[in-house]
């Protein structure tokens, strides 16, 4: 809706930094490798790079199973 991924540190909307704070945790997860594939995949395919592009070094999504 404002074309861009919602942030920890809060925003426009209510939920914004309850969702923010997930994504966070998801980034930490994939920089650490404990992410699964599939939720990786998924993130991708809904967010596009963005998700993850500058958290932890531009590390390609991983190929869907």
């Amino acid at each position: 809706m404002h074309g861009r991924l919602p942030e920890a540190a809060g925003g426009d909307e209510p939920d914004e930094p309850i969702l923010g704070a997930w994504l966070e945790h998801q980034r930490h997860r994939r920089t650490e490798e404990n992410l699964p594939p599939w939720k990786d995949n998924e993130l991708s395919r809904a967010l596009g790079s963005m998700w993850w592009n500058g958290q932890d070094g531009g590390r390609p999504p991983l190929p869907y199973h």
